[in-house]
């Protein structure tokens, strides 16, 4: 009987971990988030054996393998070291949860407490890694999403987290009620009424919160930008295409959308191949690729701004040679024919794509690049400073920040870049190169695979959290806009690419449209992820207490044994 508990008490975890994987992007079974934890939750009710720490941590692992599967082919020992690490974090929810509630502390309080805790320990994680938090499963939801900008994302992941709590409580009481049959008195629906009115006074509030913003946020008009959209798969063993082929489609695209009257377009990261500084094209061959793509870039933008994705090296003679001495991820400008000296280098790495964490020590480097694609190393080196590009469109200036592959998943680092000197940006402008993640079918055909639609939803919380629009060029998908409101915007003022935003995936084209402009600078902006600091000192204290309590009753129970002797 106690063997089949324990099965019952697994089932119920792995059940948790199967709804929450559905509930995110591409599936969007949102309503799943709220109910996912509710089996999790009532399988702590009860003592379930020693093994229960590793059945959450094998949900939990996973979970993030299911989620992430998009890594495997990138980086194969990153993705299983996340996902272990991912399943820690559903261990710390497991001991921080049964300790709250052996304590009598209502789920409904306990769960969504510990749950901002852990996203904000997430968070900080290389360097910030804020990736499928229960918020980000309702990304579609305007009225809810509105309060992030007080809260930050931690915020929405607060209040799903309640909502789990309280039907699990709700269960576990009427279970009670049925079993025991109490008499009911006063103290008892006082407690359960606190218990109902607590929830309904969160939600009421983050509802009626963000139906105020929605109709009161003073929004207007900018100008013109264009994006233009690539699809080209990436492989480690190089694009699908000829940089020719490749160049000459960009070129086409670009026209078609400086012809809708943009006057700022922009490229991808790693769109352009090579690096595009002038003291390395100047060493290279007049019919080199750098020099290739160099020459038609300036040739393309006489008339007006690319914002473009390339690398960018410095140099060093050794050995009597010219070398590579640094060397970047990049955002540089080409301007009425001028590369300008003007660039951003990114600063917020991909950990086991662009750096390796503790690949200092030796044989952790080996192992990770032993399990990488064919052996190749993609480390660069990290940027040392915000840039900030101050352009004209539609004969408007324009106070652009860049933000390059997955810096727009850091919450408090886009808060930073977005606010430099007390001027807040008018746009934040995302360059990325999702074609490694494609998914490819039988017959060679490429289509969007889970981390397009993963990375978009991230985004929507950001232009919320800022009150900015938030545009996206990305190689493959998904190019968009989404507007300080946190909405998705569908269509365009021009362009090729489909008109849904989400179906954007693996198609090329572009498109053009006004920004929207909001000159309020929100509460989240000032003071960043000020909820989750909270709730992550919390969690410490509660780790604490854990400790301390399991070193007061081990040393209780030393006393009684010597005592009895």
């Amino acid at each position: 009987m106690k063997q089949k508990i324990h099965l019952k008490a697994a089932a119920a975890v792995f059940l948790g971990a199967v709804m929450c994987a559905l509930a995110f992007a591409p599936y969007n079974f949102s309503w799943l988030a709220w109910i996912a934890f509710v089996p999790v939750l009532l399988s702590l009710s009860a003592d379930k054996g020693r093994f229960q720490p590793f059945i959450f941590w094998l949900a939990g692992f996973s979970l993030w393998l299911f989620s992430t599967d998009w890594f495997i082919n990138i980086a194969f020992a990153a993705w299983i070291a996340a996902a272990a690490i991912m399943g820690v974090k559903w261990v710390l929810m497991y001991f921080a949860l049964r300790f709250l509630h052996q304590k009598g502390i209502f789920f409904t309080f306990a769960f969504p407490i510990v749950i901002a805790g852990l996203e904000a320990c997430q968070g900080f994680l290389f360097g910030g890694f804020d990736w499928n938090f229960l918020a980000h499963s309702q990304y579609r939801f305007l009225h809810l999403i509105q309060i992030a900008d007080i809260t930050g994302a931690a915020g929405v992941s607060f209040v799903v987290a309640m909502v789990n709590g309280y039907l699990a409580d709700a269960v576990l009481i009427t279970r009670r009620l049925i079993k025991e049959k109490p008499e009911i008195n006063v103290k008892m629906l006082a407690k359960y009424g606190a218990l109902d009115a607590s929830l309904v006074i969160v939600i009421a509030s983050v509802l009626l919160y963000g139906n105020f913003r929605i109709e009161n946020e003073k929004l207007t008009e900018g100008p013109l930008i264009g994006i233009v959209q690539p699809d080209v798969p990436s492989t480690a063993k190089g694009i699908q295409v000829s940089y020719d082929k490749m160049l000459e489609r960009l070129e086409n695209q670009t026209a078609l959308c400086r012809q809708s009257g943009a006057d700022i377009i922009a490229w991808p990261e790693t769109m352009i191949p090579a690096p595009m500084n002038k003291e390395y094209i100047d060493c290279c061959r007049s019919d080199s690729l750098p020099q290739k793509f160099y020459t038609r870039i300036k040739s393309l933008t006489e008339e007006f701004t690319l914002i473009a994705g390339a690398p960018y090296a410095t140099l060093k003679i050794e050995n009597q040679s010219l070398q590579f001495d640094k060397e970047y991820n990049s955002a540089v400008i080409f301007k009425h024919g001028r590369l300008l000296e003007n660039r951003y280098d990114k600063i917020r790495l991909v950990p086991f794509g662009e750096y390796i964490p503790f690949g200092h020590i030796g044989w952790i480097n080996d192992l990770i690049m032993h399990f990488n694609p064919q052996g190749l190393d993609f480390t660069i080196d990290r940027g040392n400073s915000l840039q900030r590009f101050r352009l004209k469109a539609d004969s408007r200036e324009i106070l652009i920040t860049p933000s390059i592959c997955y810096e727009d998943t850091d919450a408090e680092f886009t808060k930073k870049s977005l606010h430099t000197k007390g001027e807040k940006s008018d746009l934040l402008l995302n360059i990325s190169n999702d074609g490694w993640y494609v998914k490819f079918d039988g017959d060679g055909t490429a289509r969007a695979g889970k981390e397009h639609y993963q990375r978009t939803a991230i985004s929507v919380f950001r232009a919320v959290e800022n009150r900015i629009t938030l545009m996206r060029s990305v190689n493959t998908g998904i190019s968009c806009m989404i507007d300080p409101l946190g909405k998705m915007i569908n269509g365009y003022e021009a362009g090729n690419l489909p008109e849904k935003a989400l179906n954007r995936g693996a198609v090329e084209g572009w498109f053009s449209d006004n920004i929207i402009l909001c000159r309020r600078r929100s509460f989240f902006s000032w003071h960043g992820r000020w909820f989750s600091r909270i709730f992550l000192k919390v969690l410490i204290v509660i780790f604490a207490a854990i400790i301390i309590e399991k070193l007061w009753l081990k040393r209780n129970n030393k006393t009684e044994q010597n005592a009895e002797r």
